[in-house]
């Protein structure tokens, strides 16, 4: 119980507050579930990341994560920001959960949700200047939600897909990353002209703000 008080008081302060505290448990304990969040990034505040304005629509930015144990992708999360704050709500194209063995050249297989539907969140709105937390394939309705399983040491891919063009416009909202370099094979991006691109070897110089929750 008191695991699970922690982790639910962890994911709180993070979404509100920008605030991270370390993760007290990787796994359940017996019949006692417990989220935990999966990401590369090292951003306590979201707020002291940098953005990148360097996306086009239909170009993605993703992340490889490896599941810390047997359990279901309930949730992904993205921090968007913008240079001066205040941007209104924006809708991206979409959240993709892709099989990730030979990430970032993953193929486009994409993971299967409860019920054997593709993990795709079509739509999803974000808000400038937090952490968003997308729980619903239907993103608008929440009424179908995200349940991917995997197992633990599983390595899996979240990506979001452009919408809007963010290229040298400060005021757009789009995805951070960190300040402290960049993790060969933990970051990745689908771009136009050349498909899926190590992130590092492509020119990005640090983690994408992109983290998952595993129940």
């Amino acid at each position: 119980m008191i695991t699970s008080t922690l982790a639910t008081l962890r994911r709180m302060l993070r979404i509100r507050f920008g605030i991270s505290l370390p993760v007290v448990a990787a796994c359940s304990v017996g019949a006692v579930k417990n989220e935990v969040d999966v990401g590369n990034d090292s951003l306590d505040d979201g707020n002291s990341g940098t953005r990148c304005e360097c996306l086009v629509p239909g170009e993605h930015a993703a992340v490889g994560l490896d599941s810390p144990c047997d359990g279901d992708i309930v949730a992904v999360q993205v921090f968007l920001g913008t240079a001066f704050g205040g941007d209104p709500k924006v809708t991206e194209q979409g959240i993709h959960i892709y099989d990730g063995s030979s990430f970032p050249d993953h193929g486009d297989v994409h993971l299967q949700n409860a019920g054997g539907v593709d993990a795709t969140i079509p739509g999803p709105s974000l808000v400038d200047g937090q952490l968003n937390e997308i729980r619903f394939l239907d993103s608008t309705a929440d009424t179908v939600p995200l349940s991917v399983p995997v197992s633990a040491g599983q390595t899996f891919v979240a990506s979001l897909e452009i919408l809007n063009d963010v290229t040298n416009n400060p005021f757009a909202s789009t995805v951070v990353w960190d300040m402290d370099g960049c993790q060969t094979g933990r970051n990745g991006n689908f771009v136009i002209s050349g498909g899926w691109q190590d992130s590092c070897l492509f020119g990005v110089t640090r983690d994408w703000m992109i983290r998952a929750v595993v129940d």
